[in-house]
């Protein structure tokens, strides 16, 4: 199928890259389906055309969809989905909660990813039945329960008797980290499949849990997803439940 080291590689180039201009980029803002306040830099856009270039020399048969780079259709089963940073608000204003996620999915469902934050010289990785680790060390969830965790995620009045505590990381792929690493207990988020893809898959393969709404496995069509490290997730799906939050 796969060989992770390629993603690996690849993500490490692309963060590599970003790294050079990280915090002194000039913005663009982009009018998007959630938000007409997001931002996109010269570097998401290059970072998107070469790991775009590096995936389809590597897997040339595969599917591919960039964020910026948009959609290329090969008739696979597999597709990539990239975000080429993740968190592009906290880059361009120095702030170091920022990486570059590759995802892998076979239909809807998640396979594999790698996810890069260069500042923190943090390299996940983590695929199906093979587990999920942080620069090569095995990592797991916490089985802390919700009132005494915290949760990472855009600030919700719904939650705040749920969990002791909510913080915003300002990127999707830092949140789920949290949880699969046993920092944080849980986290909802709306997201395009670019955002969540390779989380999703560490998450899980952490001993954590990403539903929908109705507690089904999360799919790439599913709008919101629910993530925990699996102590009381019928509760988190109870205070989600009739739940709206911004993207």
């Amino acid at each position: 199928m796969i060989n992770i080291h390629t993603l690996i590689g690849i993500a490490h180039q692309a963060g590599q890259h970003a790294l050079r201009s990280y915090g002194s980029t000039t913005n663009e803002y982009k009018r998007d389906d959630f938000s007409s306040h997001s931002i996109v830099t010269k570097i998401d856009r290059e970072n998107d055309a070469f790991i775009r270039e590096q995936l389809q020399q590597a897997y040339p048969t595969y599917n591919y969809v960039g964020e910026e780079t948009g959609i290329a259709r090969n008739g696979s089963d597999y597709t990539f989905y990239v975000d080429p940073i993740d968190g592009t608000m906290n880059y361009a204003h120095g702030m170091p909660e920022w990486c570059v996620s590759i995802g892998l999915a076979k239909g809807r469902v998640p396979i594999a990813g790698v996810m890069y934050f260069p500042v923190l010289g943090q390299m996940y990785h983590a695929a199906v039945e093979s587990g999920a680790y942080k620069n090569g060390v095995k990592i797991q969830v916490s089985n802390t329960p919700l009132y005494k965790g915290t949760a990472f995620m855009r600030r919700n009045k719904a939650f705040k008797n749920t969990v002791a505590g909510i913080k915003e990381t300002g990127s999707c792929c830092a949140a789920l980290r949290y949880i699969a690493t046993g920092v944080g207990v849980a986290s909802m988020v709306k997201a395009y499949p670019w955002d969540i893809c390779a989380g999703a898959v560490l998450v899980r393969e952490a001993g954590g849990i990403i539903t929908n709404k109705r507690g089904e496995a999360w799919e790439l069509s599913d709008d919101y997803a629910v993530i925990s490290n699996n102590a009381e997730h019928e509760k988190w799906l109870e205070a989600a439940l009739d739940t709206e939050i911004r993207a």
